[in-house]
């Protein structure tokens, strides 16, 4: 069983004006995105979710985007479709999925609010690598299966 973020220890972190999100992404996302190789961070409070892996998934001839809560291990998937809106449809996909599991509106805003700033940095832990590509593949199964995005988040969330 996952481990569920305590999202009320974290609420102070969230109300931070300096809180943002930190998506750590693989090589592929960087080369999607057209990031460059080297990303510094700089260590600021995250959501209670966060930061966040960040990597494509491919399924036959569909192109997404997966993103897993590096504390928390949740997952979230969405279509690439288009670039330049794939942090907006993450955070939208992301308010559902919390809903979906009867998250405190208050922390889910909380949340939201919280994703306004972000910074890229590169992923390293093979450990959470290894837990995405997990997930990567049971998506790709459920995908297979003709699940829609939102049932396969709230399946990988179990």
């Amino acid at each position: 069983m996952r481990q569920q973020p305590d999202f009320a220890s974290d609420v102070s972190a969230i109300r931070c004006s300096k809180a943002m999100t930190t998506f750590l992404c693989t090589s592929k996302y960087r080369k999607t995105f057209g990031l460059p190789e080297r990303l510094v961070t700089v260590e600021q409070p995250e959501c209670a979710l966060g930061p966040w892996y960040a990597n494509t998934l491919n399924v036959g001839p569909q192109r997404m985007l997966h993103y897993m809560s590096s504390p928390s291990l949740l997952s979230v998937v969405i279509f690439l479709r288009d670039r330049h809106s794939a942090q907006q449809r993450f955070v939208r996909a992301l308010s559902e999925l919390l809903r979906s599991l009867n998250v405190s509106e208050r922390y889910v805003e909380l949340e939201v609010d919280c994703m306004g700033k972000t910074q890229y940095g590169r992923a390293s832990d093979r450990s959470k690598l290894g837990s995405l590509r997990d997930q990567a593949y049971m998506a790709s199964g459920d995908f297979d299966d003709g699940l829609s995005l939102a049932e396969i988040n709230e399946r990988l969330a179990i």
